[in-house]
């Protein structure tokens, strides 16, 4: 869920900088009913949901809707986005699956007090920030009590720019992040579980929802909740867990694309894990 400052301080060549970015996010991702989904949050003074994340099923069906969406300007109360993203836009999002956050901001929220109590609401029900600063009106305390912490590095999901024409940079870096948010989900209570009678065995109900490709695709997400749908059971008190390396000497020199793409993700799971950190040591 993208969550996008609309205030007047962004002004409206800024807004379409930002909806640049978002297009170039989604496509990064593979955008359909079982996979990514996609939805757009702006806020200045009051906060508006410009399509939930159920509304939309392909890439270019969420472009076009972007594109749609018009600036508004006003205030800069991202508190009442958050608290907005809490009640009403998750509510849409699937159970049993990572529900992230994407905030873009360029400057302190008219709130601040609010403004943490929502993002820590968010957190505690296992939801995932990631905030980006923009300019240099933002403020940094801000930005790491909204953001989230990497569950493999510990660091702060944080990413500030000097200006929203540098948004592009991030698209890929912050793909990345999210995809590491995807790796390391664990479904809160809430969510669709079935409980574990063996130690190989689904921990979600709906694997097969999901269809064969999650096997492959997304397959450390796959092994951790869907290994006896995917197969992960097949041998298991003998097949030892591949160790957490790099089978090729120059990951680095591919960049953090393999990490992100659909399309190279087996060939990046066998040669890359420990750069794209698909596993910890």
């Amino acid at each position: 869920m993208f969550v996008i400052d609309s205030s007047g301080s962004v002004g409206l060549a800024n807004f379409e900088s930002v909806k640049s970015f978002m297009k170039q996010m989604v496509d990064v991702f593979d955008i359909s009913p079982v996979f990514t989904r996609v939805g757009v949050i702006t806020y200045n003074l009051v906060s508006t949901v410009r399509f939930p994340l159920d509304k939309y099923n392909t890439s270019s069906e969420v472009k076009q809707a972007v594109d749609g969406i018009n600036f508004q300007s006003g205030g800069t109360n991202t508190g009442q986005a958050l608290e907005l993203l809490r009640e009403k836009a998750f509510s849409t999002a699937r159970p049993g699956v990572p529900h992230i956050a994407i905030i873009i901001t360029d400057g302190l929220s008219s709130d601040p007090i609010a403004t943490k109590v929502q993002a820590r609401l968010l957190k505690e029900d296992g939801d995932v920030l990631i905030a980006i600063g923009v300019g240099n009106e933002t403020n940094s305390e801000e930005l790491g009590a909204i953001a989230s912490l990497d569950h493999v590095t510990g660091d702060s999901a944080v990413f500030q720019v000097g200006s929203f024409q540098a948004l592009q940079t991030l698209n890929k870096t912050v793909a990345y992040k999210t995809c590491s948010a995807v790796v390391g989900f664990t479904p809160t209570p809430g969510g669709t579980t079935l409980p574990s009678t063996t130690a190989c065995a689904d921990s979600l109900a709906n694997c097969a929802e999901y269809g064969a490709g999650v096997c492959s695709d997304y397959k450390p997400w796959a092994m951790a909740h869907c290994r006896a749908t995917c197969g992960g059971c097949l041998n298991a008190a003998t097949t030892p867990t591949p160790p957490c390396v790099n089978n090729i000497h120059n990951c680095e020199e591919y960049g953090s694309y393999i990490c992100t793409q659909v399309s190279v993700s087996r060939w990046t799971n066998t040669n890359c894990r420990l750069y794209c950190k698909f596993c910890s040591v």
